[in-house]
């Protein structure tokens, strides 16, 4: 799972299952731009961040969800575990050599296109002068 820090927006009241409950010291913790209470829990279906009141609203009563210590836990280990490819360098020049090529061929298509216009709006002007010169 990756984890996307976004906040929940699905309100819904008179809905009321069980959610765990806030941490018993949130002076320091982020709130819920919504429901202005502390955010404790990350869904881990959707990556939102959750207070109280959010975690009650549909989806997230249907998902799994973390509270924030086990969350951060959780995270931390995924970020210990993972390594930066090495090839990714090697891959963006690959990537960039095959886009300087593409825009190479799009301009000689480009110009290629140019020179037939030229050359239809040419034939077109003897097509016209022959025709006025027949008719006189």
């Amino acid at each position: 799972h990756g984890y996307a820090l976004k906040i929940c927006h699905h309100v819904q009241t008179n809905f009321t299952p069980s959610a765990p409950p806030p941490p018993s010291s949130h002076q320091d913790a982020p709130m819920c731009p919504i429901h202005d209470q502390p955010l404790f829990a990350l869904c881990e279906e959707d990556g939102a961040l959750l207070c109280r009141d959010c975690a009650r609203c549909a989806p997230h009563t249907q998902h799994e969800c973390l509270d924030a210590p086990t969350a951060i836990k959780e995270i931390r280990e995924k970020l210990t575990e993972w390594e930066p490819d090495g090839d990714i360098d090697a891959e963006i020049e690959e990537q960039r050599a095959t886009v300087a090529d593409l825009q190479t061929q799009l301009n000689e298509e480009i110009d290629e296109l140019h020179k037939l216009e030229k050359r239809k709006k040419a034939q077109e002007t003897a097509k016209s002068d022959i025709k006025s010169a027949l008719e006189h």
